[in-house]
């Protein structure tokens, strides 16, 4: 295949989660996209990495050989109950453990997605997700809130978001956690050319 004339100097794919993808597939994938490129110039690869449930020693593998420097781990959140009624098959304990797993294979930089808002969490639950993601030491944090989408369970039944200042006190402690940790925001502007 003939290579774009983009010269990228980051690459993501993700915004699903890739990893669900066999290690060979995986590997196939990405080296699609380094053939597709001029490679010397990007200085940052992250894969969203986003359900534990599939991550395997064998994927970090494929991954750090591919040349990934960066991992987005997306627990949402460290509450067992809440990953139950959400639907997520892991735990907080297999969370911790493959973000272990992952700081074994390579010195990547890591990001961890939290979602606020989250069916039946409290200001309490987000501050102990906070304090368990704080013990990983995570070298980014995305934190997002709660999007109902339409077909969703949670649309389907009715489900309403906390008050707007609960929802505030939420991202109040997201925020300020996230500068105890030495953590700066990200602000993306695009460019009007």
């Amino acid at each position: 295949m003939d290579k774009f004339a983009l010269v990228p100097e980051i690459v993501y794919i993700g915004g699903g989660t890739l990893t669900i993808l066999m290690p060979q597939e995986m590997n196939n994938l990405i080296e699609e996209i380094k053939n597709s490129f001029p490679w010397q110039e990007c200085r940052e690869f992250t894969v969203e990495a986003g359900r534990v449930d599939t991550l395997s020693r064998e994927m970090f593998e494929v991954l750090r050989k591919c040349g990934v420097n960066r991992l987005s781990i997306n627990p949402q959140t460290m509450q067992d109950s809440t990953l139950a009624r959400i639907g997520r098959s892991h735990s907080a304990a297999e969370v911790q453990h493959i973000y272990q797993l992952a700081r074994k294979f390579s010195d990547w930089i890591i990001n961890m997605d939290l979602i606020l808002g989250l069916p039946g969490e409290s200001l309490g639950d987000v501050q102990d997700t906070l304090d368990q993601v704080a013990n990983l030491q995570p070298d980014n944090l995305t934190v997002h809130i709660l999007a109902i989408k339409r077909g969703s369970q949670e649309f389907e039944t009715g489900f309403k978001h906390k008050a707007a200042s609960e929802m505030e006190k939420m991202q109040e402690l997201a925020a300020g956690t996230a500068d105890l940790w030495g953590l700066k925001p990200f602000i993306s502007i695009a460019k009007n050319e």
